[in-house]
């Protein structure tokens, strides 16, 4: 899923300990066309569950911000979903929301 993103530059960060993997983000450049620009993306972020609520998703979450504002991105984005407890996390950053992607589950019962 993310390999056209890797084959266009993006990387992995990672946190791992004596050859033990605990988390990984996976960050890009992408373009914004509305805007005409380019901004940093924060594409996928996974910290295993026995090493949640240890700061290792934070200590990925500051270097991947350092590093695409190294790299002169003005804006970062990233998508999460809307029950995802790490929200809160991201709000702590600064993100904020800039969009809603809706969903209509065609296997649901027609409820009208």
């Amino acid at each position: 899923m993310f390999l056209p993103y890797i084959q266009n530059g993006a990387y992995y960060l990672i946190e791992e300990e004596n050859q033990r993997l605990k988390g990984w983000l996976l960050l890009g450049i992408d373009g914004d066309f509305m805007a005409g620009n380019v901004i940093g993306q924060l594409l996928q972020i996974y910290v295993f569950p026995q090493y949640r609520k240890m700061g290792i998703g934070r200590k990925l979450m500051q270097e991947a911000i350092r590093q695409l504002q190294s790299q002169g991105m003005k804006k970062i984005h990233l998508n999460v979903f809307a029950g995802n407890p790490a929200k809160n996390m991201y709000k702590e950053f600064g993100f904020k929301k800039i969009s809603t992607i809706m969903e209509l589950n065609t296997e649901e019962k027609d409820r009208r």
